[in-house]
């Protein structure tokens, strides 16, 4: 649906956004609290009515995500010098898949 695309089009602006050092904690954090509450979206209506389906629940929010939006915003001002990719743990994920 074009509400889960442009949820999914939000989100890749803050993942480009996290590899540029232009963007300010501050303005990641408006960004990414504003998409958050876009992926809160609830269902409205009543069924076989007038019902709309939501995005996702609270119980749907991974950890990941929740560090997104509350805590990368600091981490942004304190290591602007390293860029946030040098914290990835990416490589030492994949290791552990197998």
């Amino acid at each position: 649906t074009k509400s889960t695309k442009k949820l999914w089009d939000e989100f890749a602006e803050l993942y480009n956004d996290l590899h540029h050092n232009e963007i300010s904690g501050n303005s990641f954090k408006k960004k990414a609290f504003k998409w958050f509450e876009y992926f809160l979206t609830p269902s409205q209506g009543h069924p076989n009515r007038n019902f709309v389906q939501g995005l996702y629940r609270a119980t749907d929010c991974t950890p990941y995500i929740h560090f997104l939006v509350y805590h990368i915003p600091e981490f942004i001002d304190i290591h602007k010098d390293l860029g946030l990719m040098a914290f990835s743990c990416s490589a030492l994920e994949k290791k552990t898949i197998f």
